[in-house]
Parts: structure tokens; C-alpha cells; sequence
């Protein structure tokens, strides 16, 4: 049975997987302009999504990255080592190829959204927006599932959760989230079809988002 402390980081967990894969796709729409406004916009975007990924997926001594929910899984949840691997074949990586992708996302955290190494001799470089995407849709999709186990244990306990997440499932929020980008979307063009076309932001623009898929 889960404490009312990882029920807190559970929500948390959820919160920030939102907020990234929200962030992700708002940064692919804005991406569409040639305003130096929206690039502006649309590197803020992208560092909200990285930090949300990483609060989840970066280091184990975050209070809300998984590992803390399942180190001592008992089923039905599943072991902290089975979801790594449903996250690393949520995005078809072995583990070394899931590494690297690890370190690249943290390193770009690290060098150019919190610290800022001033000495840092290479332009940004942002990580795969695609990747992150899929493996917070599948940290949801756990978090649903084992929600969902544990549910009669004590319902009143896990009410809330139960209920949000069985409502905002991967098909829901992505339908919402396209709405929304749709909207932005509305903002972006018009402005952005009558601008001057400029070099972009200094972030890599990433192809490759289908939010309503």
C-alpha cells in the first residue's frame, strides 16, 4: 500500500510528465514562425520540457524521479528494473542507446537551462523532443496501470488520482494537448507569415510530433 508521501510523488510524477510532453509540442507549433518573438517562446518551451523530463527520468537523487515509487515495488506493481524496460523499448533503445539519450537530455539541462556554463564552447544543441515524449506517455501509462492495481486496496485513499488518470488516459490528453496547439497555432501563423525569415533560434527545431495519433 502506497504512503500518503508517494501518493504526493506519484501526483508529482504525473504533474511532470504533463507539463513535458505540453511543452514539447507547444515548442514544435511556435517552431512554425519566423519571428524572433516566437523563437524566443520557443526556446523556453523546450527548456520546460527538459526540466520536467528530468525532474522524472534524470537523476535518482530527485524526489520525484521514479525509481523512488518502484525500488520496493510489490506486484502487482512492476519492479523498478521492469520499467526501465518498458521505457527503453517505448522508444526502441537498448540500454546503452538509452544512456546516451539519458545523459544527452541531462547534459543539456545542465550546460544551457540551469546552471549555464558560461564556458561552454558549443551552441545548444536540444535534445530529441520525440523520445522524451514517448517515454513520459509510457511512465503515464505504468502510473495508470498501477494505479489502477491498487485502487480496491483503499479507494478513498486513491480516489483522486485514480479518477484523474483514468480520465486524462493518452488518447484523452493528447487530444487535448493538440487542441491547445492548435489554438497557439492560431497566434503563431498570422504574425509569423508576414515577419521577415530569420536563422532560428538557437535550439534544433524537431520534427516528428503527432499529438493526435
Amino acid at each position: 500500500m502506497l504512503t500518503q508521501q508517494d501518493i504526493e510523488c506519484l501526483w508529482s510524477i504525473e504533474s511532470a510528465c504533463q507539463h513535458c510532453i505540453r511543452a514539447a509540442h507547444y515548442f514544435q507549433t511556435v517552431s512554425k514562425s519566423q519571428l524572433h518573438a516566437w523563437t524566443f517562446t520557443q526556446n523556453y518551451y523546450g527548456a520546460v520540457a527538459v526540466v520536467f523530463w528530468c525532474q522524472v527520468f534524470g537523476s535518482k537523487k530527485e524526489p520525484t524521479h521514479y525509481s523512488g515509487l518502484f525500488k520496493n515495488a510489490v506486484p502487482p506493481w512492476p519492479s523498478e528494473s521492469d520499467v526501465a524496460l518498458r521505457l527503453r523499448t517505448s522508444v526502441a533503445l537498448d540500454e546503452s542507446q538509452y544512456d546516451i539519450f539519458l545523459q544527452g537530455v541531462k547534459r543539456a539541462r545542465d550546460k544551457f537551462f540551469v546552471h549555464n556554463e558560461y564556458d561552454a564552447t558549443t551552441k545548444p544543441v536540444f535534445p530529441d523532443l520525440v523520445l522524451m515524449v514517448k517515454t513520459c506517455e509510457e511512465m503515464r501509462q505504468i502510473l495508470l496501470e498501477s494505479v489502477t492495481s491498487s485502487a480496491s486496496d483503499d479507494p478513498e485513499a486513491y480516489a483522486d488520482i485514480t479518477n484523474w488518470m483514468s480520465h486524462f488516459t493518452t488518447t484523452v490528453f493528447r487530444r487535448q494537448v493538440a487542441t491547445e496547439a492548435e489554438q497557439l497555432e492560431k497566434a503563431v501563423m498570422p504574425i509569423g507569415n508576414s515577419a521577415e525569415p530569420h536563422a532560428g533560434g538557437y535550439l534544433r527545431p524537431v520534427a516528428g510530433l503527432a499529438p493526435t495519433a
